[in-house]
């Protein structure tokens, strides 16, 4: 059974037992003191988009110091953009959810958006038009590649345990007979689009 809520929520909600799981989410040394992880589901590959009229160029996080940057609550960005945001080196908004800043992105209340380079651009084809979306670009450097996993309550040990092995017994399974490749291709391809 699923449920889709704020980010933040849906892990909050697995960490205090109130929900046996959540997809997809990055192993942190912080994270997997609070919650079981699956062996890796996706691979993930997050960018700075930017609209094509404002030229944009990076090679080392403090390139992107001076600059308005949106990022989504809850997320990590890996370790050089994380620490760079607490030190204060990098002047970040959060909100809850990457729609938000895709919408302020367009609206240039920032200047960079960072995200899962295909969820950016599913979001841009499924909630702007042609023309805005078209408007729309990213850099080719990333700000961070790693691997997601779902994540399961530690507060019920025995059932999620047990969750997760046959979890990672399907995965294993869907990965050995292609069905897996054939399921990302047609994600890619907007296919699970509602």
């Amino acid at each position: 059974e699923y449920e889709f809520l704020p980010w933040s929520r849906s892990y909050q909600y697995v960490v205090r037992g109130q929900r046996d799981g959540s997809l997809t989410w990055a192993p942190t040394p912080e994270k997997v003191e609070e919650a079981l992880f699956s062996d890796g589901v996706m691979r993930h590959t997050k960018v700075c988009f930017h609209l094509k009229s404002f030229a944009f160029d990076w090679r080392r996080i403090e390139d992107l110091s001076g600059l308005r940057i949106g990022a989504t609550a809850s997320y990590t960005y890996g370790r050089a953009f994380d620490t760079a945001v607490n030190d204060g080196r990098l002047r970040v908004e959060f909100v809850p959810d990457d729609l938000q800043n895709l919408k302020k992105l367009f609206r240039r209340r920032i200047q960079l958006f960072v995200s899962d380079i295909d969820v950016g651009y599913d979001l841009a084809d499924t909630h702007f038009s042609p023309y805005e979306a078209g408007t729309l670009t990213h850099h080719p450097k990333p700000i961070q590649e790693t691997l997601t996993c779902v994540i399961l309550t530690r507060k019920n040990l025995k059932k999620s345990r047990r969750l997760l092995t046959i979890f990672n017994q399907g995965l294993e399974t869907l990965r050995g007979s292609g069905v897996y490749d054939e399921m990302l291709a047609a994600s890619r391809r907007g296919a699970y689009r509602q």
